[in-house]
C-alpha cells in the first residue's frame, strides 16, 4: 500500500485498499512457515506484528527487545515473522505496544516530574526507532507509532511531533496510531499521520444473545462520530484492533477480557463479526482493520468452549474466511 496523503473531497471516496488483517500474537519460541499457513487459509491480506514493551505505572523505565521477552517480541523474532508472512503473500503493519505491569491502562499513563517524562520519552523514542529500522529493512507497508497512549499524547505534544518527523525521515510507508474507541475523537495527532487508527471496542448491545437488528442500531452513533472525525482530518479510518469474545453479552463491553462468570456463546461472536462487516466495513471511509487476535498454534487454539477473542476453530473463523474472500462487498 502506498503512503496515504490527506484525502480531499474529490478523491476521498475512491480509495479502496481494504485491510483484511489479523493481529498476530508473538510466541515464546521460534515459529516456522507451518504456523503461517492458517493466515493464508482465512484469506487475510495483512498481519499486525506486535513487539510489546514492558512498562511500569508511574515509572519512566521501559523494557523491550531483551533476553527476558518472548522470541516473537524481539527484533530477531519480528523479522522472522515478517519473512514467513511475506512467503504467504501478506502485507505488514508493525505495531509497537506497551504492556504496563499489573495490567494498568496505558491511556492513563503519566509521570510526576519533567525529568521522569524526559527519561521516558528517551526510552520510548529508542523503542520506536528500533522497530522503525525493522520496518524500513522489511519494507513494512504500515507502521503504528503508538497504541492507546492518550494522556502521553495530550501532555507531551512536542515530543510526538518531533518523533513523527524523525520517523518520516527514513520510513516512507503509511504511518498511523492506534487510539482507544473512547479517545480517538479528541486527539490532535491525526493531523500529522496518514490514517486514523481506532481500537474499535464500541459497546453495541446489552443483549445476552445479540441480534443483527439491535447491533445495526448500536453501530449508528459510533459510525456518525467516526465519519465526523474522518471528514474533519481528511483521513480515512481503519480498525487497528477489532474483535469480540465468544460469550454471552459479548456486545455490551467488548473491551473487557476477564473470565468472571462468563458463559461461552459462539454464535454471538459470529453475529457481531457479521454486523461489523455489514455496518462498519461497508463504509467507503473505513478501510477494514485487524482482528484481535490470531495465535500461531492454530490447531490448539480456540474451540467450542473458548471464551476469548480469537475466532480460531469457531464459527467466527468461517465467517471471517467468507468476509475476507470478498464474499461481502465493500463497495
Amino acid at each position: 500500500m502506498q503512503k496515504v496523503a490527506a484525502i480531499d473531497d474529490a478523491n476521498f471516496d475512491s480509495y479502496k485498499d481494504v485491510i483484511f488483517g489479523l493481529s498476530y500474537v508473538a510466541t515464546q519460541n521460534e515459529i516456522s512457515s507451518v504456523e503461517m499457513i492458517p493466515v493464508k487459509n482465512v484469506n487475510a491480506n495483512y498481519i499486525a506484528v506486535i513487539p510489546f514493551a514492558i512498562g511500569t505505572k508511574g515509572h519512566p523505565s521501559l523494557r523491550f527487545d531483551d533476553n527476558h521477552q518472548w522470541w516473537g517480541e524481539t527484533v530477531v523474532g519480528v523479522k522472522k515473522t515478517i519473512l514467513l508472512a511475506r512467503e504467504q503473500g501478506q502485507r505488514i503493519m508493525i505495531k509497537p505496544q506497551i504492556w504496563f505491569r499489573g495490567g494498568s491502562y496505558s491511556g492513563d499513563f503519566e509521570l510526576n516530574t519533567e525529568k521522569d517524562w524526559e527519561i521516558f520519552e528517551s526510552n520510548y523514542r529508542d523503542y520506536i526507532i528500533k522497530f522503525v529500522k525493522v520496518a524500513v529493512e522489511t519494507k513494512a507497508e504500515m507502521f503504528c507509532i503508538g497504541t492507546e497512549l492518550e494522556t502521553f499524547i495530550e501532555k507531551r505534544p512536542e515530543f510526538w511531533r518531533d518523533l513523527i518527523a524523525e520517523v518520516r525521515i527514513d520510513y516512507k510507508g503509511t504511518l498511523t496510531y492506534a487510539a482507544n474507541w473512547d479517545a480517538y475523537q479528541r486527539t490532535w495527532i491525526w493531523e500529522d499521520l496518514d490514517l486514523i487508527g481506532v481500537d474499535a471496542y464500541f459497546p453495541l448491545s446489552n443483549e445476552r444473545l445479540v441480534t443483527k437488528d439491535s447491533l445495526a442500531i448500536g453501530w449508528e452513533p459510533w459510525l456518525d462520530e467516526l465519519e465526523r472525525v474522518s471528514r474533519k482530518f481528511g483521513k480515512k479510518v481503519f480498525f487497528a484492533e477489532c474483535g469480540y469474545r465468544s460469550i454471552e453479552f459479548a456486545g455490551m463491553r467488548p473491551w473487557e477480557s476477564d473470565n468472571n462468570n462468563r458463559v461461552a456463546h459462539l454464535e454471538n461472536q459470529k453475529i457481531l463479526y457479521q454486523s461489523m462487516f455489514e455496518e462498519a466495513w461497508s463504509k467507503p471511509w473505513i478501510l477494514g482493520g485487524f482482528i484481535w487476535k490470531w495465535f500461531p498454534n492454530h490447531e490448539d487454539t480456540g474451540g467450542e468452549n473458548h471464551l476469548g477473542y480469537t475466532p480460531q476453530n469457531k464459527p467466527a473463523e468461517e465467517e471471517l474466511k467468507l468476509q475476507y474472500s470478498g464474499g461481502h462487498s465493500l463497495d
